[in-house]
């Protein structure tokens, strides 16, 4: 019943979706404890980040399918646990990285691999101000928020192969305590004659009427996965699940490094 869980709930129940909420980790376990009580066709934690792994765990061991707020895991060691057991279980792991359904990313995606036949991409540089809030401060702000960017990143990474990523400056600059809300990410690019151009999108543009949402897209993604055989839907998860394991050791090293540079 947190802010995102109650966003997931609104858009579900849109669909039609018959939702069953449980808050409290005792309550939620011993629902899970007895599979047999409610035929789920999925179970969605959106709890605090440092709960995610004991969730999913215990759900995906009782061969459930879940939905899990990002960050998979708060640890690297944990989201590969998750993986392995989602593969011998044959169900269906979706870790919900909206931001890569947001509109403004899909925007920002087709300049970049449009822009990038036209020039040497030089830097990639991710801004994520987010103001104060006391949501999320289990986990350090790097696992909160940084996770976002580096799984974009990631994605990006998929979409240039063919990119020196050594000589490509990628700069992430991520806080949750500003006194102003600014989120973007832009990218430079260098002609053949040395002059410069830029891709740049606002993450929180506001949507063009009638545009689905993030979530909405991102359930469209889950359910259309949901409804594939076993082994298609595991081909096709495989994906979105490294980039969620690239995301956490991200954050795993800018956890320990604090002096890391951005």
């Amino acid at each position: 019943s947190g802010h995102i869980g109650k966003i997931h709930l609104r858009h579900l129940e849109n669909r039609g979706v018959k939702c069953v909420c449980v808050d409290g980790r005792e309550n939620c376990l011993e629902m899970l404890r007895e599979p047999g009580i409610f035929a789920f066709d999925f179970v969605l934690v959106a709890t605090p980040a440092s709960s995610h792994f004991e969730y999913a765990m215990r759900a995906l061991e009782l061969g459930q399918n879940v939905f899990v707020e990002k960050p998979l895991a708060a640890s690297s060691s944990d989201v590969e646990s998750l993986v392995s057991l989602a593969k011998k279980k044959e169900r269906l792991l979706f870790v919900g990285h909206s931001e890569r359904f947001n509109p403004s990313f899909e925007r920002f995606r087709k300049m970049f691999c449009e822009k990038i036949l036209r020039g040497t991409l030089k830097s990639i540089d991710f801004v994520r101000h987010n103001r104060f809030s006391v949501r999320g401060r289990d986990v350090s702000a790097a696992l909160d928020i940084g996770v976002h960017d580096f799984e974009l990143f990631d994605e990006l990474k998929r979409l240039a192969p063919g990119v020196s990523w050594k000589d490509v400056a990628v700069n992430f600059d991520f806080s949750r305590d500003s006194v102003f809300e600014e989120r973007f990410v832009c990218a430079k690019f260098e002609r053949k004659d040395g002059s410069e151009f830029l891709c740049k999108e606002r993450m929180d543009a506001p949507l063009v009427l009638g545009e689905a949402d993030a979530i909405e897209k991102e359930h469209d993604e889950f359910f259309g996965l949901l409804a594939l055989p076993p082994k298609e839907r595991l081909e096709r998860m495989l994906p979105a699940l490294e980039s969620a394991l690239f995301a956490v050791k991200m954050a795993e090293d800018y956890s320990t490094i604090p002096k890391s540079a951005k």
